[in-house]
């Protein structure tokens, strides 16, 4: 949408095509009326001060929520307040520094930290890598995370009304200086040589361009003829699938649950919670602090997700419940008297998504190198998955790699 916005107020003709009946793909804010908040089902926080999404906040003259309140770990049924930055992660951290050709997590765990005495260590790298960054283990890039975690910040933020309202202000800019966005039309295929770009949906219609802008997600670049995102490219493209293939893109199951009241705040202790990371099921949980709120939501992530994501929506509510029942000792029949809501988001099995956000892989930056070489100059990738900074898997990494891309075509 960036890169749409960008280059309508360049001049050029600009037609966007979305398959989804709304703006935004893996960004969804749902209907405040609703829940009482800008419920986000897919991205919903902005990972430190970070210049580019902020700077278009306040073009779009949006305000950004501080994210506030306690973090707790929960394990074997006692709680303790959260540190991550540990003297233990410390030593995580030195051992990282010390890789010189790089590996996966998996095999530097198993190099470094594989006796009994690391067990919790172990426990806390592999939570993070496969619940925060949705990667997997086995394929993970020990050097990335490294440098992606040495550039954390610990100040979290939310757009105050909602990520779709931000991108709802760059649609109205597109249209505003004449450009067109259609919804539900997906492209099916995509015809190119050297100059033309003819885009096929899946009505048949077609569209004519001198150039075009791929930045559907590693997921859709992946899909296969037999599902509702595949797109044909003719020529074909192998090198492009193969290069994609080697980005790590990883699942994610986000589930809501409303309730009449929230409960979570009747401890004194715990009132202000704001993430909760546990041994269950579902592990890890938050609220909206400090905005008062009686949602709650659940979020699984990684192998933990590929495992769940098969499950029927009630099932998926049912094992959210008895996780947050567990949690908080509570038997699960008295939280399902109090909940009103449960919505599940599983971005894995979305058809128009298959995933929900890149992760960094061994061979990654040639793998996106691939990807960001244009077709004869006709059709060019985008997405966040080819963002090469330490915002891997962001709304940052969408909106740079639209910047870049655009300015691409502006130069082409």
């Amino acid at each position: 949408m960036i890169a749409a916005k960008m280059l309508s107020e360049r001049g050029l003709k600009v037609l966007v095509l979305e398959a989804r009946d709304r703006i935004g793909g893996r960004i969804h804010t749902l209907h405040k009326q609703q829940w009482g908040y800008p419920a986000e089902a897919g991205a919903e926080f902005i990972h430190g001060k970070l210049p580019l999404t902020l700077k278009l906040l306040r073009e779009a003259r949006q305000q950004t929520l501080a994210v506030k309140g306690d973090m707790w770990q929960v394990y074997n049924g006692q709680w303790q307040n959260s540190e991550l930055f540990n003297s233990d992660w410390e030593m995580l951290i030195d051992k990282l520094e010390t890789v010189k050709t790089d590996i996966t997590i998996a095999t530097f765990i198993q190099q470094h930290f594989s006796g009994d005495e690391w067990a919790a260590l172990r426990q806390a790298l592999l939570g993070y890598v496969e619940g925060y960054y949705a990667g997997d283990a086995n394929r993970t890039s020990a050097k990335s995370f490294l440098r992606e975690l040495q550039n954390e910040d610990d100040e979290q933020f939310r757009p105050a009304i909602g990520y779709t309202q931000l991108l709802q202000y760059l649609a109205d800019r597109i249209t505003a200086m004449g450009g067109i966005i259609k919804l539900s039309t997906p492209v099916k295929a995509i015809d190119w040589n050297n100059k033309q770009a003819k885009i096929t949906d899946r009505e048949g219609n077609n569209f004519k361009g001198i150039q075009a802008l791929v930045t559907v997600p590693i997921g859709v670049i992946l899909a296969v003829e037999e599902q509702p995102a595949y797109i044909r490219f003719t020529p074909a493209i192998p090198e492009k699938i193969q290069a994609a293939a080697k980005l790590g893109y990883g699942p994610a199951i986000k589930i809501l649950l409303r309730f009449q009241h929230a409960f979570w705040t009747t401890q004194p202790d715990k009132a202000s919670m704001s993430f909760i990371f546990s041994d269950q099921q579902v592990g890890t949980w938050w609220s909206q602090q400090p905005t008062p709120c009686n949602t709650l939501t659940a979020w699984i992530a990684g192998p933990n997700a590929t495992a769940l994501s098969q499950f029927t929506d009630n099932e998926l509510c049912n094992k959210a419940l008895q996780s947050l029942a567990n949690i908080y000792q509570l038997p699960v029949e008295e939280l399902t008297a109090v909940l009103v809501e449960c919505c599940v988001f599983n971005w894995l099995t979305e058809p128009y998504s298959l995933g929900a956000y890149s992760y960094s892989t061994i061979g990654a930056a040639r793998a996106r190198k691939t990807m960001l070489q244009p077709l004869e100059n006709t059709v060019f990738f985008g997405g966040e998955a080819l963002y090469s900074g330490t915002e891997t898997g962001t709304v940052e990494a969408a909106f740079i790699s639209g910047v870049d891309a655009a300015r691409q075509l502006l130069k082409d």
